[in-house]
């Protein structure tokens, strides 16, 4: 399925929530410290479809810390000079500390941390590979690769980014963010523009929540 088509899909999913117009926030009265979410998108460096999951905590009203994980689309770059690169993502992962904005119906947040990501794949650019490095953007660097060979390292790096989540029910979202997944001076760049959910377990508390 492509990226369009997945969006497409995740909108008609959450039409019904977002149309339910009636209720306001209320993050006061019960628990909902923690949450779990689900996104897809397409990242920006190289055309690459990234599906992730994620779980959090919400320490108060605006903290909360948050840890995805997930895989991107395989790659399989060739050029007319014959040169080609198969590149897959065994996983990657990422932890933040994030800070909250909310009003209303509406949070809007940004949050960074570090992550960490697991590639492999095989490659020949004994030709040059320009065709190749121009479709890998700042993805991945074949600076110092040998003309041919294969490969499986794990590299790590910054990640930072934001979004905004809109409540069609006290406790499930739909939401929207762009995040640098992985940025390393040595290695390269992955931004993603994702679209997903997310949702608040509702455990009533005894106590105040704060």
């Amino acid at each position: 399925m492509t990226f369009k088509k997945t969006m497409a899909v995740l909108l008609l999913l959450f039409c019904p929530l977002l149309v339910q117009a009636g209720n306001v926030l209320d993050l006061d009265t019960t628990d909902k410290r923690f949450y779990w979410g689900m996104q897809i998108g397409q990242g920006k460096e190289v055309e690459m479809n990234v599906g992730m999951f994620h779980m959090g905590y919400d320490i108060s009203n605006w903290l909360a810390i948050e840890a995805h994980v997930g895989k991107g689309s395989r790659l399989a770059l060739t050029d007319p000079s014959g040169d080609f690169l198969n590149l897959s993502t065994d996983y990657l992962a990422a932890a933040f500390v994030r800070l909250n904005l909310r009003y209303e119906k509406v949070t809007w947040y940004v949050m960074g941390g570090a992550s960490t990501l697991q590639i492999n794949g095989d490659y020949d650019i004994t030709n040059g590979a320009a065709g190749i490095t121009g479709s890998l953007g700042n993805f991945f660097n074949l600076n110092g690769l040998a003309a041919t060979g294969n490969f499986d390292d794990r590299l790590t790096g910054t990640a930072y980014g934001g979004g905004f989540e809109f409540y069609g029910s006290r406790n499930t979202a739909l939401s929207l963010n762009w995040i640098r997944y992985f940025d390393s001076s040595d290695a390269g760049a992955l931004s993603v523009l994702s679209l997903g959910f997310v949702h608040h377990f509702d455990w009533p508390r005894t106590a105040s929540r704060y």
